[in-house]
């Protein structure tokens, strides 16, 4: 959902992204987040999506992640023949846009308001969850 010429920013310390497959897997998706200060792993999961669309979540459990950049990546049948996709994405810190969507606006406004701030993910994530609850 973000313009390709964008580096993905959210204010999530647990953030969530949504991916869209054009046919489930066979085999479970590996989810590997790093961060990029030092290049160490943080999270590594096995997942097996039951849909077409859906979250990979950072899982509350674990300590919140500190703000900086961080690589999101998901293998299909590694190591053997192994196909992935990378995305960076920075945790940002705003105190002010936060206070914001705090206050009580409705969720169309906090969705234009986080996209024109360039808060893809958090963007995305409102109107998913929207969705997914009307149905």
């Amino acid at each position: 959902m973000a313009p390709s010429d964008h580096k993905g920013q959210t204010l999530k310390s647990y953030p969530e992204f949504w991916i869209d497959v054009e046919t489930l897997p066979e085999y479970p998706l590996q989810i590997n987040l790093i961060a990029k200060k030092g290049a160490k792993s943080v999270w590594r999961e096995d997942i097996n999506p039951k849909s077409n669309l859906f979250a990979v979540k950072y899982p509350e459990n674990l300590p919140p992640l500190e703000p900086g950049v961080y690589i999101l990546a998901v293998g299909y049948k590694c190591p053997e023949s192994c196909q992935s996709l990378r995305m960076s994405f920075a945790i940002v810190k705003d105190e002010n846009l936060t206070r914001l969507l705090q206050e009580t606006i409705s969720i169309e406004e906090k969705i234009k308001l986080l996209a024109e701030k360039g808060f893809w993910f958090d963007a995305q994530s409102l109107i998913i969850n929207q969705l997914v609850k009307k149905y």
